[in-house]
Order: structure tokens, then C-alpha cells, then sequence
């Protein structure tokens, strides 16, 4: 494997593809978004790849801070919402 770009936010590869012949993986409705307004393009991955798990960290003494505990909410809402089918 071998680096060319090192972005500080995951929303910055597809910029950073465009007018390349680099590859990147990403989270597939990412890939797809950005393609729609970008001229990049997608395909399936060649090879099993694992699951991509995000994370939410904090520390325990805000856990119940107002607006983490919303921010927890919405995350799972969302996931809930985009994850089942219809």
C-alpha cells in the first residue's frame, strides 16, 4: 500500500481523487454523493472488506451532558433510520 494524501477530515478524499488516478476507500453513500456533483468514479470493492465502524468517545463524567446526550440520540436515530431497508 502505498500513501500519497493525508487528508484531516474523511469528507476531503473525494476532492483529492479528482483529476488523479488514485484510489481511495470509503464509506460507500459517500462515494456515491460525491460522485454525483465530481467528476470521480465508483465501483465495488475487488475483495472482502470488513465493516467500517464509527465510534463516539467521551469522557464518562459528561455523560449526561445535555448536549452529548442529543448528539447520541440523533447518531442513533440516524444510523436506525438509514440502516433498515424502505
Amino acid at each position: 500500500r502505498r500513501i500519497d494524501v493525508i487528508v484531516t477530515v474523511f469528507s476531503l478524499v473525494p476532492m483529492m481523487l479528482v483529476g488523479t488516478r488514485r484510489l481511495a476507500v470509503m464509506h460507500e453513500r459517500m462515494a456515491r454523493e460525491s460522485a454525483r456533483v465530481m467528476p470521480i468514479a465508483t465501483t465495488e470493492m475487488p475483495f472482502e472488506f470488513p465493516v467500517m465502524r464509527q465510534m463516539l468517545q467521551y469522557h464518562s463524567s459528561r455523560a449526561e451532558d445535555s448536549g452529548l446526550t442529543w448528539l447520541r440520540a440523533a447518531i442513533t436515530t440516524e444510523v436506525l433510520r438509514t440502516a433498515l431497508p424502505g
